[in-house]
């Protein structure tokens, strides 16, 4: 019922005893979500230490699936003003690592051709399961989809992956002007995706003035 803005903000998570470096990647004044490893029955009462605004909230886990857990706050949670804060500030790293993740896929794979190092297909990252992916696959905020740069990143983003991988595929089969074929069409795509991040990290500041409430709701509201 309220607005699930995009963040990265690292935290740790405290549970039966035991804690766990996470990864918020959304963020409201009820709740969050966090990537994690662990798994949390429902219901289980947890403690979360945000590391960049130094702010540590109870919060009950909702329902934990593939890519992590919905956390919804006990008590206060956070202002709005608060929430907005911590978008606004680390969007701009959550844009910073994803194209630096993907300049090291570009090299990694590159790298593998010039050499002619049989780098197993199955050891690259798909494009749901990279950093980017995993943030992009999970945004739910209609303000941050509805803005063109982020549309326009799907598909550079899948052809930089299908790209890298028909390049090892045709690096196994000897086909060396294939593979290098593929990786000149990879660096391409991969321009596209950093330039696509950069008009999102751009852009993205203004959906909190443009955005509406999606609704009036306690901080309990998950």
């Amino acid at each position: 019922r309220l607005r699930r803005r995009p963040c990265l903000l690292p935290a740790t998570l405290s549970a039966n005893g035991q804690t766990e470096a996470a990864s918020v990647t959304d963020i409201s004044e009820a709740g969050c979500f966090a990537a994690v490893e662990q798994r949390y029955p429902a219901g289980t009462m947890d403690r979360v230490a945000f590391d960049n605004p130094g702010k540590r909230l109870t919060a009950k886990g909702v329902e934990q699936v593939e890519q992590g857990l919905h956390l919804s706050f006990s008590g206060e949670g956070l202002s709005a003003a608060e929430a907005d804060r911590i978008s606004l500030t680390t969007v701009p790293e959550l844009v910073r690592l994803a194209k630096a993740d993907h300049l090291a896929f570009v090299k990694r794979v590159a790298e593998a051709v010039a050499a002619d190092d049989k780098l197993q297909p199955e050891s690259l990252a798909t494009q749901h399961r990279c950093r980017l992916g995993r943030w992009y696959d999970n945004v739910s905020d209609p303000a941050t989809r509805q803005l063109p740069s982020f549309k326009a990143l799907e598909t550079p983003h899948h052809r930089v992956h299908m790209a890298g991988r028909q390049a090892l595929v045709a690096l196994a089969a000897d086909d060396a002007a294939g593979a290098q074929r593929a990786v000149d069409d990879m660096r391409q795509q991969s321009e596209l995706v950093t330039r696509r991040l950069d008009e999102f990290g751009e852009a993205y500041p203004a959906t909190m003035a443009a955005a509406a409430p999606l609704a009036t709701a306690t901080p309990l509201a998950a």
